[in-house]
């Protein structure tokens, strides 16, 4: 219904939000008082308070049970575990390298892997959730490493990458963490295609943990096998490389580029084309704040597809099929992407796309024959399905500046729609077991103070 459930009051200015996985706790980091107030959504007189004594607390992160908090000193001095129902601290370590992002946790949430920089190296400690007691220590690597991204597919291994000054993506192998296990037996793979230029830019590992997709400054994407570190894939983001891929490649599905042109009633639609121009920034020495390559892999709730937005082609989400390795789609918008997610249940996936109301540069994609620019760009969510591409109406409501760009030395900051979607979460598996019920995803579109719900988009492309 949109309304307040209830209301929470803290001791200070809350700079970040989170939900405990199973949704019952919430728990805010309060800048002031450098302290971390815990509520329940249940119980509302229920709350705690979690103080990091002189250095205060920056940062937070939830145990996948809910029922224990991390919290993360200023400064990344040290870390501790707090238990939510014995009101005690359980664990703490020094040096908690890159805060909560240097935290993960296996599919089978038994195990915890942390970044921890000692005597200036990365290592890499694996605990037991249960008691949160240290299985493993090892270091990343000889070779000097600077660590600024960990995963961890499944119990047994762990993926972390190098800083974006060295392409380096590396696939350690643990021993049987329940024997005692001996550090001198990680075996480690590193993914070092070159080394004379900037590395990954962006790195995620499927859901079901078998792949890596790395997005680097090269507009390349990667997919990696996590079992042995081994390349299946090297993407460019471009319509003529795949055209020329395609005489040598079997294929079961049709690439197809989608452009944004004018439609009834002051909305977009998508004309559908078997070749088009892709807007690109010229990358020089004469824009060097402009962000550029891949970011922000996204593998769908299957892993059948990931999608990427290469930052110096703007107006361009491109969709890659992972089973042919191949492109599948690209989306062209009239104006700058700003965001794009997919809905979180197996099944037919579904991309949502939003961008912005204007373009500042460079121009938009050209419109095919036929058919006008786009009236109103950035005025719609844009969905995509394997059946198509669908652009869904915002209301007048959502006022235009909500959803402007502006230019800031030779850089863009955006003040676009944020997309979330909610509903069923894909599991490690992406399986839902026969007879259970999934809710329907809700997509929710952030406008700075403004929330927009919307639902039933599973069914726009049956109508």
């Amino acid at each position: 219904t949109g309304e307040d459930y209830y209301t929470y009051e803290t001791a200070g200015m809350v700079t970040s939000v989170k939900w405990s996985p199973d949704s019952l706790f919430v728990a805010a980091v309060v800048e002031g008082a450098r302290k971390v107030h815990v509520f329940s959504k249940e119980e509302t007189d229920w709350d705690c308070t979690i103080g990091g004594g002189p250095a205060g607390l920056t940062d937070v992160k939830w145990t996948p049970d809910s029922r224990h908090i991390i919290t993360i000193s200023d400064y990344g001095l040290e870390a501790c575990v707090w238990s939510l129902t014995e009101g005690s601290e359980l664990a703490r370590w020094i040096n908690p390298n890159l805060g909560a992002d240097g935290i993960a946790f296996s599919p089978s949430f038994e195990y915890m892997a942390c970044v921890v920089r000692l005597q200036c190296k990365d290592h890499i400690v694996i605990r037991s959730l249960e008691d949160f007691e240290v299985l493993l220590q090892f270091r990343v690597s000889k070779t000097p490493t600077s660590v600024v991204g960990i995963e961890m597919p499944s119990d047994g291994k762990v993926v972390v990458w190098d800083t974006p000054m060295t392409y380096r993506i590396l696939v350690c192998k643990l021993p049987d963490l329940s024997n005692s296990p001996d550090p001198n037996k990680v075996e480690t793979t590193v993914y070092n295609p070159y080394s004379d230029s900037m590395g990954v830019k962006a790195c995620t590992v499927s859901h079901r943990g078998h792949y890596i997709a790395a997005g680097g400054f090269d507009e390349r994407l990667r997919v990696l096998d996590t079992e042995d570190g081994a390349l299946l894939a090297s993407l460019e983001h471009s319509l003529e490389g795949e055209r020329e891929r395609e005489a040598d490649r079997p294929r079961s599905d049709d690439m197809c580029v989608y452009v944004e042109v004018d439609g009834e009633r002051g909305v977009s639609q998508y004309a559908s084309v078997l070749d088009a121009y892709v807007p690109a920034y010229e990358i020089n020495e004469r824009n060097p704040g402009l962000d550029f390559g891949v970011s922000c892999p996204e593998w769908s709730p299957d892993d059948l597809y990931i999608a990427t937005h290469n930052q110096n082609m703007p107006h361009a989400v491109w969709i890659w099929s992972v089973d042919q390795l191949s492109l599948r789609a690209v989306i062209l918008q009239s104006t700058p992407v700003s965001s794009f997610k997919w809905a979180p249940t197996p099944g037919s996936p579904m991309l949502a796309i939003t961008s912005l109301p204007k373009s500042p540069t460079p121009q938009a994609p050209d419109v095919p024959e036929g058919h006008s620019a786009a009236k109103h760009p950035g005025r719609h969510v844009t969905l995509w399905t394997v059946e198509g591409v669908l652009a869904v109406g915002l209301p007048k409501s959502i006022p235009s500046s909500m959803l402007d760009a502006r230019m800031a030395k030779d850089s863009i900051t955006t003040e676009g729609v944020q997309l979330e979607w909610t509903g069923s979460r894909p599991r490690p598996c992406a399986v839902v077991p026969e007879g259970e019920r999934t809710r329907e995803p809700t997509l929710l579109l952030r406008c700075r103070e403004d929330i927009l719900v919307m639902e039933g988009l599973a069914d726009t492309f049956a109508k």
